[in-house]
């Protein structure tokens, strides 16, 4: 019975210490994977940070802002929309200006000239080459003259005790250069000193006259037109039957005195 006992004790005792290994064992496997190891050390780098790059100036409001600037009003073109493809700019036969409108005397034909002067808008040559909308103020009779005038109201545009500067670029011609009848002006209404006399030539011409406004006025208009005779509402005079005028840019602008 000792015997067992002791038996019984011994087989005890050497589950016990087994029991106790396993348990080390397992929290010391356990102990290693928790373990943080250590990261490697990362290389030291002697390039320096990216410096930024400084702001284009262009691009900064101030500057767009003086890059789109609207211009002086000296600089502003009255005429800017006389030349263009519209019938309502065309005011046909008359014997007084019409305002912001290109008018005058079509129909006096003489010695047997066959048909009156016209007006129209037309696409055309321009004086820079290219095809572009012309003011064309015409005959096409082949006999004769005619008495007309080319005015363009412009009483709305104006003011009064201000000076102006008036630009045309033109290109007028007749059959007979050199012979009478063959020239035309430009000039304003208001101020007999602006004429400007236009010979005919196969080039284009640009052509400028300064005209200043008095104190008051009623009736303005500029005009590109023959001018020999006096009449007490419009600009007029002779010109040969044939004759051709194309305008492709005009301006009026205001001027310091």
């Amino acid at each position: 019975m000792e015997k067992i006992k002791r038996l019984i004790i011994a087989v005890c005792t050497a589950l016990a210490v087994c029991c106790i290994s396993l348990f080390a064992g397992c929290t010391s496997d356990s102990g290693e994977e928790m373990e943080p190891t250590a990261s490697p050390t990362a290389p030291a780098t002697s390039a320096a940070a990216p410096t930024e790059a400084p702001a284009d100036e262009s691009s900064s409001p101030e500057a767009t802002t003086e890059a789109t600037a609207t211009p002086d009003a000296e600089e502003q073109n009255l005429l800017e929309y006389a030349i263009e493809d519209d019938g309502l700019l065309l005011g046909g036969d008359s014997w007084t200006p019409i305002e912001e409108t290109w008018a005058g005397p079509l129909q006096e034909k003489r010695d047997g000239c066959e048909s009156s002067a016209m007006q129209e808008f037309v696409e055309t040559t321009c004086s820079d080459g290219n095809e572009g909308i012309c003011y064309h103020f015409y005959s096409e009779a082949t006999t004769g003259y005619h008495i007309v005038g080319n005015t363009y109201g412009i009483s709305d545009l104006i003011e009064a005790n201000k000076t102006y500067k008036l630009t045309v670029s033109l290109k007028y011609t007749v059959p007979n250069p050199g012979e009478a009848m063959d020239n035309m002006a430009i000039g304003c209404s208001l101020d007999e000193t602006s004429m400007v006399k236009v010979n005919s030539s196969e080039n284009w011409q640009t052509v400028t006259c300064t005209f200043t406004v008095g104190d008051e006025f009623e009736t303005a208009y500029i005009y590109v037109s023959p001018v020999e005779h006096e009449h007490e509402s419009i600009v007029i005079g002779d010109i040969q039957a044939g004759f051709d005028l194309l305008i492709d840019s005009i301006s009026l602008v205001e001027v310091a005195e």
